[in-house]
């Protein structure tokens, strides 16, 4: 006969005491402790990308996970940055990021502007018109007789 229970290792459990065998927890879940009788879900901004896990792994800088119980975090796509690992969020006006997976946008410089939420690129003022100093939304018309 059985003279021994034996614990399931992290990354298993077991939630009856009848069972023969531990079960793996799943992708998206993780069990950190030995003799688990349940798995945790992954917090948001976290994930596990296979079964068995004994922790969560944090997004990595420029992606995110909005839900719990996460297999793979989202990358960021141009126009938007992640400032923490839980959502992406669209650059503001004045503000730019040409590449995916930004933590921060940059400001325009001066002579160019971004005046809609997201963008991936700043734009040239048009002939007539200038921004003197960066990160502005619109340029402003060259007063009558200068260009």
């Amino acid at each position: 006969g059985v003279t021994a229970c034996t614990a399931c290792s992290p990354g298993q459990y077991m939630n009856s005491g009848s069972a023969s065998a531990c079960i793996s927890c799943s992708a998206g879940s993780f069990s950190g402790d030995s003799s688990a009788t349940s798995c945790v879900l992954c917090a948001i901004g976290s994930y596990a990308d296979s079964s068995s896990a004994t922790a969560c792994t944090s997004c990595p800088a420029g992606s995110y996970t909005n839900t719990t119980g996460a297999t793979s975090c989202y990358t960021c796509s141009k126009g938007s940055f992640s400032p923490n690992t839980t959502a992406c969020l669209p650059c503001a006006l004045g503000t730019f990021s040409s590449s995916a997976s930004s933590t921060a946008c940059s400001n325009c410089l001066a002579g160019t502007y971004s005046g809609l939420l997201g963008l991936s690129l700043c734009v040239n003022c048009s002939a007539g018109a200038y921004t003197s100093t960066p990160q502005q939304s619109s340029c402003t018309s060259c007063p009558a007789g200068s260009y």
